[in-house]
């Protein structure tokens, strides 16, 4: 038994490449099976910033640069579908607000927070619309030239 990369988890040398993560030959799961956990853990980050008494504009930064962050790793893989996304803006929306997990009464609009602030919004990173840049990004690696394994899969699962 070998250690996993940083984990400290002890790997078996028998199992196959992305087996580690519970998945046979490293396809990762659906978003949907993974967005609970991710959900849970974006509200426990959320209580311990929210100890921090941080004005508007320190509560906009950690809304930006710590939760929003956490999404886009799984958004860069994966679309999030419309139940994520509101989901995500009610847990955003929330600490901005409040700062904390409770509901909160919004004082604008959400079309107004992802305006930037040049424009008089919040500068908040809208999660549908990173996602669709996220997905974006995706087709235009695709179509460009090149044999990676990834694109080799969606060639055979497309015909």
């Amino acid at each position: 038994m070998g250690v996993g990369l940083g984990s400290g988890t002890p790997v078996d040398p028998g199992r196959q490449r992305g087996e580690i993560s519970g998945n046979p030959g490293g396809i990762p799961s659906p978003p949907e099976a993974n967005f609970d956990k991710m959900l849970s853990a974006l509200k426990g980050k959320l209580i311990n910033w929210s100890i921090c008494r941080l004005s508007l504009a320190g509560r906009i930064l950690v809304a930006n640069q710590v939760l929003l962050a956490s999404m886009w790793y799984l958004a860069a893989a994966w679309n999030l579908n419309p139940r994520m996304c509101c989901q995500v803006r009610g847990v955003v929306r929330n600490f901005i607000w409040s700062g904390k997990a409770i509901n909160a009464r919004a004082k604008v609009k959400w079309e107004t927070l992802v305006l930037p602030t040049s424009q008089g919004g919040l500068g908040i990173i809208d999660p549908k619309t990173q996602s669709e840049a996220f997905l974006a990004k995706l087709l235009i690696r695709g179509l460009e030239p090149g044999g990676e394994p990834w694109k080799e899969l969606l060639k055979h699962k497309a015909n």
